[in-house]
């Protein structure tokens, strides 16, 4: 019977996971000292399966760190204003699922 048990909880929780994903894609826009941000998440129900959080790092240092409860359709949206961006400077985007998976991608300053 505990054999039983745990196999069920086995399956359930893979089940869970097979429907769980990371963001699809990351898409950023960066004009003069702002950043718009479109996270790419399709699911069936935005409501329950979304992405959480998106952290804003830039040159290796969090500057920022934004949380979400639903998502309104298969995106997340975020804008961010930086106090001063450089040329050169590497400014990384990391999401993450409110159930499943991580997604980050960095972008340059140009």
């Amino acid at each position: 019977m505990k054999a039983l048990i745990v196999f069920l909880m086995l399956i359930f929780s893979y089940c869970s996971a097979v429907n769980a994903h990371p963001a699809h894609k990351i898409e950023a826009e960066i004009k003069e000292n702002a950043i718009d941000i479109k996270v790419l998440h399709p699911v069936s129900n935005p409501t329950k399966h979304y992405i959480d959080e998106i952290v804003i790092s830039l040159n290796n240092k969090v500057v920022f760190t934004q949380t979400f409860t639903s998502q309104k359709n298969n995106q997340q949206l975020f804008s961010f204003n930086f106090e001063k961006l450089n040329k050169g400077d590497k400014i990384l985007i990391n999401t993450h699922c409110n159930i499943f998976g991580r997604k980050k991608k960095e972008f340059t300053v140009e």
